[in-house]
Order: structure tokens, then sequence, then C-alpha cells
């Protein structure tokens, strides 16, 4: 109901409450101070006002549907002019529909536009002619103008666009960084998911060469008494390893620090995955072994672990301020809390602690590369910020000890058995990780569990699937629900969780609903690093 709506109706209602202190005629049949005639043209009267209030409603919705508010129609006509240009550009003789097109000139064969696009639309091939790889259109047709292709596309000006499209694409917020992986911060280097270019071997491809590089260029530099340390590395996944292992082999005194554990990345995978090493075609150095055609989770931790323990690196679990000269060494559980250059020399002051407000640990290292990934603190239930619903910390029983009820990685299934289970997230690890509990995947077919061992799964999305959902992912759940075994509910978030319960609402009627419950699997992402990036004044654009 609109406000004119509610003024008409109190005007009547002062309207018929006057006329009822008229006096009565007594000529004829009256109903209260009114004739029934005059009852008639009041509700006449009352018909005829809401006819115009819907036919001016229904001009106002119809104009606004022939013509659009002047600033919305600028920009629609903005992005037409410039799809129009690109397709006269790019692709003169394409297809009218939208569809991506690579400029293979400023294609760096990363595949972040293959592993972006759920359609399974782009394919990676060798150049013509000449050496190398670049990504390939191979149909086209199966495109849903999803956009996200160029919209995660690292390079600039962009090396996949889509053609015919009005659409919106904003870029996928990444630090700039040079050619050789330098970012504004002169001295500070990033490298891994965290740059914008994805995938695990072309982190550990970049941990090889950015220390190539910042050897050669220490070489030609003046020595600084003040930094016993050549570079720090902080964040110690592949790339990290990586450029760690790299900087052993040089014998460049070094740093490592990881707010987590040693490969935490791979370690939170689920059991038994199959991880795939892409780019295929991408070639390195590195003294970290990568199979051809990927490994499994398990195999890559063990040959990975053994590499490092082979070279003689230390891992340091222990926090005391006193031992901030440590060289060549990877310190775990120490976050960095900040980074910045010294005024009185070349090079940097990193300062770390293992957890808020304890006691700040500092190095001083000639260079610092960042490999932290993309992901830092996982997503609380309650939003962005850490925010928590009522509950989130609960504990349960698991064997002879208590563990969390709330859990935001699913590493192996197999330890949830007979468990009433929700998952939370509409992304590609929320989905595998509901499959995994009801089931065993095997390429595109799925095995069931057997009635002991099958966990009662509900997987809950806020809104709807993600737009970089798999299409296989997709089949899987939907094969899962189809047959009972997982309960898919969209549009429902989780309000609260109790002891042996958890409250559901539904976003669009509020209706609230309480299930039994186990443990809940918050797989909803983590926390960009935007923030530490911007506050150690590295630009994003």
């Amino acid at each position: 109901m609109k406000k004119s709506h509610i003024i008409i109706i109190l005007v009547l209602l002062l309207l018929l409450l006057a006329l009822n202190q008229l006096p009565r005629s007594g000529d004829g049949l009256t109903f209260g101070a009114l004739p029934w005639y005059g009852w008639v043209a009041t509700v006449l009267l009352l018909v005829v006002l809401g006819l115009i209030s819907m036919e001016r409603a229904a001009d106002r919705a119809s104009n606004l549907l022939k013509a659009p508010p002047p600033q919305r129609l600028e920009e629609q006509q903005q992005r037409a002019e410039k799809a129009k240009q690109r397709r006269m550009l790019h692709d003169p003789n394409g297809p009218d529909y939208p569809h991506p097109f690579i400029i293979e000139d400023n294609c760096i064969a990363c595949n972040a536009c293959i592993e972006a696009c759920p359609h399974d639309v782009l394919m990676m091939i060798e150049k013509k002619n000449q050496s190398g790889h670049v990504a390939h259109v191979k149909r086209g047709d199966l495109c849903m103008e999803d956009t996200a292709c160029e919209a995660v596309c690292p390079t600039s000006p962009k090396a996949c666009i889509v053609i015919n499209s009005t659409k919106e694409i904003k870029p996928v917020p990444a630090p700039a960084r040079n050619q050789y992986f330098m970012s504004s911060v002169e001295g500070c280097y990033i490298i891994g998911d965290v740059s914008g270019v994805p995938l695990i071997k072309n982190a550990v491809k970049e941990g090889e060469d950015v220390i190539e590089h910042i050897a050669r260029s220490l070489e030609s530099a003046p020595p600084e008494p003040k930094a016993k340390l050549a570079v720090a590395v902080v964040g110690i996944g592949p790339g990290g390893l990586s450029a760690i292992l790299a900087a052993k082999k040089r014998s460049l005194k070094f740093i490592g620090i990881e707010q987590d554990k040693v490969l935490a990345t791979i370690e939170g995978y689920p059991k038994n995955k199959h991880i795939e090493f892409k780019p295929e075609h991408l070639e390195t150095d590195s003294a970290l072994p990568l199979e051809s055609g990927g490994a499994q989770r398990e195999s890559i931790l063990e040959s990975w672990t053994r590499t490092l323990a082979d070279t003689g690196i230390e891992i340091n679990r222990s926090i005391d301020g006193a031992e901030t000269t440590a060289i060549d060494v990877i310190r775990e559980s120490e976050r960095c809390t900040g980074l910045k250059r010294a005024e009185d020399g070349d090079y940097f002051i990193i300062s770390t602690a293992s957890a808020p407000g304890d006691k700040e640990n500092q190095y001083r290292a000639r260079r610092v590369i960042l490999a932290i990934g993309l992901r830092g603190a996982p997503m609380m239930l309650g939003g962005p910020g850490g925010k928590m619903i009522t509950g989130e910390k609960l504990t349960v029983a698991r064997g002879e000890s208590q563990g969390p009820r709330v859990l935001y990685k699913l590493s192996d299934p197999a330890n949830f058995r007979r468990c009433k289970v929700i998952v939370v997230g509409g992304g590609n690890s929320s989905i595998e990780a509901a499959v995994d509990l009801v089931a065993r995947r095997s390429d595109d077919r799925l095995d069931f569990l057997s009635d002991i061992e099958i966990n009662e799964v509900m997987l809950l999305l806020r809104s709807d699937f993600t737009k970089d959902v798999k299409f296989r992912n997709k089949q899987q759940i939907y094969e899962c629900s189809d047959r009972g075994k997982v309960n898919l509910r969209f549009r429902t978030v989780i309000k609260e969780i109790q002891a042996e319960h958890v409250i559901i609402e539904d976003t669009r009627t509020k209706k609230r609903e309480r299930v039994r419950n186990d443990f809940v699997f918050a797989l909803i992402g983590g926390e960009r690093p935007d923030k530490f990036l911007k506050d150690n004044n590295i630009h994003i654009p």
C-alpha cells in the first residue's frame, strides 16, 4: 500500500464520521446517517478512485520500461557503444550472441579464464607457428554471458574479453605489480593467488622466478649492514615454499613466516582429493616435485615435506621475541602484523605476533615476498568482520575429547559417519563437501555410502549457487538431492546454534525451523587480504 492510498482511506473515514453526525431525515431507507443511495455513491467513488490509482501506477511502470532514468539510460548507451566497438575491433565476423574472445598477444597462459568459466567454453592450446600456449575458445555457443573469464584475467590490457555483452564487468581486486612481481612498494613482491594469477603451478614458478630476480638485484646493490636477512617470505603455501627453497639454493639468508602451518593450503583440501598441476604446459625449475597430471593431496604433502626436510630448513614453532635474529628458518603460528620500509637504509622491518595483543617480533630483511594467498581468516556465519551468530563457538564431544561444533573446512569426510550435518555455502567447496559426506566420487560417477555410514546432510544457500560453480558439481549435487541423500535448501540461513539443534530461517518468509544437528560446516570462504595490503601502502587498482 502506498502513502497516497492511506491518505485517501483516512479522508473517507473522516468524511463518513462527519456525515454520521448529520440529523436523520426519517424519509426512506437509511443506514446510519446516509440513505441507501448515499452508500452506493460512496462505493462508486471508492471504485473510481481505485481505478484511477491503478491506472497511474500502471502508467508509471510502463514509462519506466519504455524510458529508463536518464543516468541509467546513458550508462546503457555507453556499454552498448563499447560492445559495438569491441566487436568491430576484435571479432567483426563473429556470432551475434555474447562469447569470449582471446587477444593472443596479451595472453600469458595462466589458465585463470578457463578455471573461472563454469560452462567449459575455453581451453588451452599451443600457439600457432611459435612456442608457448594460449587460451582458446572451444565452444563459444555454450557461453552464458557469465563474464567471470574477463573479470579474472590478470593482464592489462585484458587478454580475455567478452564480445556482444553490455553487462558491467567489474575486475577482481588485485594488487598492481610489474613484470618482476614487484608491488607499488619498491622491494616488496607479491606472488600466488593474491596477485590475481591462480593455480598452484603458477605460484610455484613465480616463487622460483622472484627469488632469481631478487638475487640478481642484490648482487648489484650496495650492502646493508642493518639487515642480516636478504629476504622475508610471508605465507608458506606452494608459492612461498618454492621461494624458500630457491633462496636456500642461491644461499640467500631468509626467514619464512606462516600464520598457520606450512602448506596449510594443501592440507586444507579434502582427504584423497586429486589436485591438478595446471597449466600443463608450464615448465618450472623449482625444487618442488610437480607430477604430470597432478597428484593426490597426501602424496603432495608427503613429497613436498620430504623435499623441505632434505634441505635442512628448520621449522620453528616457538614464539620468542628474543629470537628475531633467526636465519634460514620457517616460523609457524606467526601472523605478519605489518611491514614498512626503513628510513635509515635499504631494508624492511617486518612485525609479527602469534596472537592479537601478544608481544611483537621484528625482522629486518632487504626484500619481502608476500605469498599470503587470497583467503585469510575464515568467514564467520554472522558475516564479514569476524561476526558470529549465537552458539557459533559451542563445542561437542568427539571421541574422548571436545571439539568445535562449527568447522570451517572438511579435510577428511571419513571422520564423519551417521552424523546430522549442515553444510553452509553455495560455492564449489561447499558442494563438494556435501557430496563427499554422502558418497564417494569417481570422476562423474557417485557411489553412495551404505546406510550404516551415510550422513544426514542439509546444504543451505543464502540465495543461489555462486557463478563459478562447475557444471560437474551442479550435476552431482542435484543427483544427491534427487536421490534424497542431500536436503538442498535455497534462500535459507542459520540464525542460532543450540546444544543439539540449529535454528534455520527462510530469508523470504522469515519462517524459522528447529533442526537436530551434530556438526555445521561453514564453507563460505575467507576474508580477502585487501585491508592488510592497503594498510601497508600496497596499491590495489
